[in-house]
């Protein structure tokens, strides 16, 4: 009984410590503690509680018992308050290095499973995944090592080979993403320069030559006219409903719209025309309304490094007029990109 009533007096003194002091000055304690008495692993810290324990419990030297006040009074020269802040501290820094001993031990054993993976022949989209989540979650253990612990000089030397093994996992995930990507553009006939690029709103992306502009953007640059004349709506103010004159020198073959020139549209007649049924008189007078250098500004803006509209559309022999100079460009990436915003 004896035993247990000096234990439970130790620990209301220590109470009183952590309430009089605060967290932030135990954690200044522990941190000058540590660097006084120059531990280095988990098991020196519980030699080191052991032995403040023992000191504590030791029969008193006539030191009164801490009131409420004086706890919460900075704790003056009395050694045996001295002792409770030091094992306070040490305590803390046990903490400290339990929690980063089982993070740590966490991202070994995910990272051995990674290589386990990775190392499977034949490697599928889903394994490939596999690979790449076992490597994130090793990671993110990794960065749960606090960096006052004892093992934070191991977290970096790893974190450096798992930061280089998940970029190489997620690139394998890439790859067998296209793999499976030019499977399809075989399977359905396509040619083998075609693109093609699928995101999730998420921005999930994976694509086949998605970065490599095709020789001619033909109807896709519409897509990027329509962005942009949005973009200015939106900043102007204007109505869709606002009327257009479509000019005689915008006019091209077209092979299913209703666009004459020479005649006023909405703007949004314009805009469906030029989407729906892909009219190419339509797409140049909306070039004309929003103009070359508002389109290809607005793209650079948003970054699209690629894609710039430079020349209207023509049809099998007619050329409109005021052309423009220079070839537009775009990439399935970007297009891709446009769709997801």
């Amino acid at each position: 009984m004896r035993g247990i009533g000096r234990f439970l007096s130790i620990a209301n003194k220590m109470a009183a410590v952590v309430a009089g002091i605060g967290l932030v000055q135990v954690l200044t304690i522990a941190s000058s503690f540590s660097q006084s008495s120059n531990p280095r692993s988990l098991d020196e810290l519980y030699k080191i509680r052991d032995r403040l324990v023992t000191e504590l419990e030791k029969p008193a030297s006539g030191s009164p018992e801490p009131t409420l006040l004086s706890g919460l009074i900075p704790l003056g020269g009395n050694p045996q308050e001295k002792l409770i802040q030091q094992l306070q501290a040490v305590d803390v820094q046990i903490l400290v290095e339990q929690r980063a001993n089982d993070n740590l031990q966490q991202a070994v054993r995910l990272a051995n499973r990674a290589v386990e993976t990775g190392k499977q022949q034949n490697q599928s989209i889903a394994s490939s995944q596999q690979t790449q989540f076992l490597w994130h979650q090793a990671l993110n253990n990794l960065q749960e090592v606090p960096q006052n612990s004892f093992l934070a000089p191991f977290k970096a030397s790893k974190a450096q080979e798992y930061r280089e093994n998940f970029t190489a996992a997620t690139s394998q995930v890439r790859q067998a993403k296209s793999d499976f990507l030019a499977e399809v553009a075989r399977e359905s006939g396509l040619s083998e320069k075609a693109s093609i690029g699928i995101c999730h709103l998420s921005r999930e992306c994976v694509n086949l030559r998605g970065d490599v502009p095709p020789a001619s953007p033909a109807s896709l640059i519409k897509l990027p006219i329509a962005v942009a004349l949005m973009q200015k709506v939106e900043q102007e103010k204007i109505s869709l409903n606002q009327e257009v004159f479509v000019n005689r020198g915008n006019f091209t073959e077209d092979s299913a719209t209703k666009i004459v020139s020479a005649k006023n549209y909405p703007l949004k007649t314009l805009l469906e025309e030029m989407i729906d049924r892909s009219s190419n008189t339509a797409t140049n007078q909306l070039i004309d309304y929003v103009g070359s250098d508002y389109i290809n500004q607005f793209l650079e803006n948003r970054g699209y490094q690629v894609t710039r509209v430079n020349f209207k559309l023509m049809g099998e022999k007619i050329m409109p007029s005021n052309p423009g100079s220079g070839p537009n460009r775009v990439t399935v990436n970007e297009l891709t990109e446009m769709m997801v915003q």
